[in-house]
């Protein structure tokens, strides 16, 4: 299964403005979603290529006014690769014994997210943001989501957030040999759990935007 033809019948259960061609294999489809603060759009996005490969992410997109330009970005739990997150934990507990600052991770006070790698232009904001309880369930029940937020321009006061998914994690259906009947394709999709991964995809990306414009950004220091 492809992107577009899961996100083509993802279309057909929720409705929506759906763009692109379900039967194409590069993935370019884009799906828009109403929402009560804003349009969320679902959407492929390029997360790296080689000269052998490409790897995309599935992304739901939508967007907030903030005070002024903000970065965040919370990756996945898995992200670190394999005996990093320990090395970083020993270290971390040895330079507490010293007293020393080692700045290699925040503690957000969190347990949710301490399995994360997270960066943030300014931690003191983020540390508000992540007071939203909803947004830190969707993040401990979703290990392989990630979130990414920045502002359109240099200055600007618009911005993205984007809750993102590697393609390669998500649940595809089996279908072998021949191409089922599409009433079938979307049983099949709808029984491998995509849906519900794409379901829960859009609602930590509005989430996200919510916790954001909770509170005002505190006063800027440097």
């Amino acid at each position: 299964m492809i992107w577009n033809t899961g996100l083509y019948y993802y279309y057909r259960l929720r409705g929506g403005t759906f763009l692109g061609l379900h039967e194409e294999d590069e993935p370019n489809a884009t799906l828009f979603l109403p929402g009560e603060k804003g349009a969320v759009e679902l959407c492929p996005v390029l997360r790296s290529f080689t000269r052998y490969n490409t790897n995309w992410d599935a992304a739901a997109r939508t967007s907030v006014t903030l005070e002024r330009p903000f970065a965040l970005r919370v990756k996945p739990e898995n992200d670190l690769r394999p005996g990093m997150r320990p090395l970083l934990k020993a270290l971390d507990a040895g330079a507490e014994l010293m007293e020393l600052d080692t700045q290699l991770s925040m503690d957000y006070g969190y347990p949710e997210l301490r399995k994360r790698p997270i960066k943030a232009s300014e931690p003191a904001f983020a540390k508000w943001v992540f007071q939203s309880e909803g947004l830190r369930q969707l993040l401990e029940n979703q290990p392989d989501m990630s979130i990414q937020v920045c502002p359109l321009g240099p200055d600007s006061r618009e911005h993205v957030v984007a809750a993102r998914l590697r393609m390669e994690w998500l649940n595809e259906p089996q279908w072998n040999g021949e191409v089922p009947a599409p009433a079938r394709q979307m049983e099949s999709c709808q029984e491998a759990g995509l849906f519900d991964q794409l379901d829960v995809l859009v609602a930590l990306a509005q989430e996200a935007a919510r916790a954001l414009t909770q509170w005002p950004m505190p006063v800027a220091t440097r």
